[in-house]
């Protein structure tokens, strides 16, 4: 099965197709009942929302963890040098992976909520398999401009972010990365945030709807919008053009919704009215961009990538 991410950033890199319509809704950074162990403080309220999410998701999701392919390898078994080059290769397979998961997490492994209160995984045995990318085949990410997603192919970078983003609670989960001083990638820490907390929350809100809302979404299209293409026939050539907004469900792709992902290699957000959602596919290197912006405080899609 191939796999996607979902990035966040100005502009795209390399997109992927076919979504699998997994529902699978893993709080990403707090672990199952009886996982989670007290570090510094400990919020009840925060306990009690991570367990009710804990009850959304199927048994059969929760034991996969125990079964997965990747982990026939004795444990003994040394990791290759080449997974810890590009970030994008590390992660993927870390977030498929019981025996990297086991040996890439930095304990104590502490989430920090919204309200500033810590839960801790203080133990190697207690961590439980998180699934970064849903089991997704594709993943998105947000850029500023497309240039931006070079930054995936940086093999100098000393930390990146995993974001999940639950856009119908309007809150997102961070997976701060960071290397250590043999050059290997580890999950350091966790982090939990409102759209109010990040500077993406007004694009993320716009896009909920966006994506969910026919009526929204083709009021938030412009007249003409800009299309690129690539044609097999003469060597992937890019072919340029603009459709209609009329055009659009005729070439529009099918848009990730409820809960996405953004991989954050160091790229900034630092014009606000500029937004560009990449859609990649984890191992078919296919891609798909969407270029928004943002005029008189209304968000539109302007062009299309595919």
């Amino acid at each position: 099965m191939s796999y996607f991410c979902t990035i966040f950033g100005t502009e795209a890199g390399h997109l992927p197709k076919n979504m699998k319509q997994n529902t699978v809704i893993l709080l990403t950074l707090l672990l199952c009942s009886g996982v989670l162990s007290c570090g510094r403080k400990q919020s009840s309220t925060a306990v009690a929302e991570w367990d009710a999410e804990e009850e959304s998701v199927p048994d059969s999701v929760l034991a996969m963890g125990d079964t997965l392919l990747l982990d026939e390898e004795e444990e003994t078994t040394a990791m290759p040098v080449a997974v810890d080059e590009l970030f994008d290769d590390f992660v993927f397979a870390f977030d498929q992976s019981n025996r990297m998961q086991r040996r890439r997490v930095h304990f104590p492994f502490v989430v920090t909520a919204p309200d500033g209160d810590t839960l801790s995984v203080t133990r190697q045995r207690d961590w439980h398999h998180h699934y970064l990318f849903f089991q997704k085949d594709f993943c998105t990410a947000l850029y500023n401009y497309a240039g931006q997603a070079k930054l995936s192919e940086s093999t100098q970078g000393q930390w990146a972010v995993v974001e999940q983003i639950y856009l119908h609670k309007r809150q997102i989960s961070q997976f701060h990365f960071d290397r250590d001083s043999l050059g290997q990638w580890l999950l350091t820490s966790g982090q939990r945030l409102s759209f109010e907390q990040s500077e993406l929350g007004s694009f993320l809100d716009f896009y909920r709807e966006f994506s969910t809302d026919s009526i929204f979404q083709r009021q938030h299209i412009s007249n003409t919008l800009h299309y690129v293409t690539f044609d097999e026939d003469m060597e992937y050539e890019p072919l340029e053009g603009t459709i209609s907004a009329d055009q659009w469900p005729q070439f529009a792709p099918e848009l990730p919704r409820d809960v996405i992902t953004n991989i954050r290699y160091g790229q900034t957000y630092d014009n606000p009215n500029r937004m560009v959602l990449e859609m990649r596919g984890i191992a078919s290197g296919l891609q798909v961009l969407l270029y928004f912006q943002q005029q008189a405080g209304e968000w539109r899609l302007t062009g299309l990538e595919n």
